[in-house]
């Protein structure tokens, strides 16, 4: 019986990158064709699970970008609205 299982354990799942892998979810999603195969291409993957990922990724950083900025114009907005 080895001393040390939790120092092998550590040592696959550093060599491994087991950490990436059990950070994963598994979906399931009807998607039309069409739209599959757009993503694929705007995105230049060629695996849909690539493409959906960085589309998701693009969608949340423009999105942040979005929320930024209009809450920036509020506070213009209130700032212009207290002065006129």
């Amino acid at each position: 019986m080895c001393q040390y299982p939790w120092r092998i354990f550590q040592t696959i799942v550093d060599k491994y990158d087991i950490h990436r892998i059990l950070n994963l979810m598994k979906v399931t999603a009807i998607i039309p064709d069409e739209l599959v195969n757009n993503v694929k291409a705007y995105t230049q993957n060629s695996t849909i699970t690539e493409a959906i990922t960085t589309a998701l990724k693009d969608s949340i950083i423009i999105m942040h970008g979005i929320k930024s900025k209009s809450k920036n114009m509020d506070a213009r907005q209130k700032i212009i609205g207290n002065f006129a």
